[in-house]
């Protein structure tokens, strides 16, 4: 069956779209053959597309759960993921949500693909989160606070997420904060290499390659997320910058040495703390690679 893939273009998301139509046909797993798809007001599959993978939604017996497919091949998927659950086996993470890698989870273009299944997330990207609360000061700092609180979290546990930025980070309303994708996640022990991407350009540091990649590779962009709803919870008109993909700043940002609008609004901000975070971020983006 790998020979096979590897030989043939991954599915696309209208591939994937029009196999799980029919649970019952299209996935390897009892749990799922026996789900039910939750759809849209079309009553098609409700989808979300990312850049690696499409996931849907499916209502279980006993839960709803989310099918992560992949539109391009995971590298070395099985290793990391089996590495990730001995990992959290031994030392629980509430940030992560669960995931489980199935080989053969479901078939697409008459051939067998694996897939992710975790428990569904209920919550919205961070950047949409963060713009409804710009005239809520309060409950930025509120979600400063529990976003410092899952890094540290992260770092006790010795995991990596790899990819901190708005699409990974889910937020419900109670402000809880959960992590998805996890593909390029790094534990200790793990036996594979670093996955082919480096992050979302708006969050990681400009010089992050893919060696990059171990128990610091979130350091960078947690601290950009931290310093972000911090300075938006002090200035909320630092929302003009904010362009879909980001939080305050963005790649050309990052990889600038002189002050953009974006970096001088924040190193004026009202927030001593604020001020001294920005220029210590600052700092971090004008090394050559990201923080150890």
């Amino acid at each position: 069956m790998n020979e096979i893939r590897s030989r043939t273009a991954w599915p696309t998301s209208t591939d994937y779209t029009a196999a799980v139509q029919q649970p019952t046909l299209a996935f390897g797993d009892d749990e799922l053959k026996n789900a039910s798809l939750v759809t849209n007001m079309w009553g098609m599959p409700a989808v979300t597309s990312g850049q690696n993978a499409v996931v849907f939604q499916l209502t279980t017996a006993n839960s709803p759960v989310a099918v992560r497919c992949f539109v391009s091949p995971p590298a070395d998927g099985a290793a990391r993921y089996g590495a990730l659950g001995q990992h959290v086996a031994h030392s629980s993470c509430k940030a992560l949500a669960a995931a489980t890698w199935i080989e053969n989870g479901v078939i697409a273009n008459g051939i067998s693909w694996p897939i992710v299944k975790m428990p569904w997330v209920e919550g919205r990207p961070l950047n949409l989160v963060v713009e409804d609360l710009a005239q809520h000061p309060q409950a930025l700092l509120t979600l400063a606070e529990r976003w410092s609180a899952l890094v540290v979290e992260l770092q006790t546990k010795s995991i990596t997420h790899a990819d901190l930025q708005h699409g990974n980070i889910l937020v419900t309303n109670g402000l809880d904060i959960r992590l998805v994708d996890l593909d390029g996640v790094w534990v200790p022990g793990m036996t594979v290499g670093p996955p082919n991407e480096v992050g979302h350009p708006n969050y990681q540091h400009p010089g992050r390659a893919t060696h990059h990649w171990g128990i610091t590779t979130d350091s960078f962009s947690a601290l950009l997320i931290y310093v972000s709803i911090k300075a938006l919870a002090a200035d909320p008109s630092l929302s003009r910058f904010m362009g879909g993909e980001n939080l305050v700043l963005n790649r050309s940002d990052l990889v600038s040495s002189e002050a953009t609008p974006a970096w001088s609004a924040l190193l004026a901000s009202p927030s001593g703390e604020v001020r001294m975070l920005a220029e210590r971020l600052r700092e971090l983006a004008r090394k050559p690679s990201p923080p150890t």
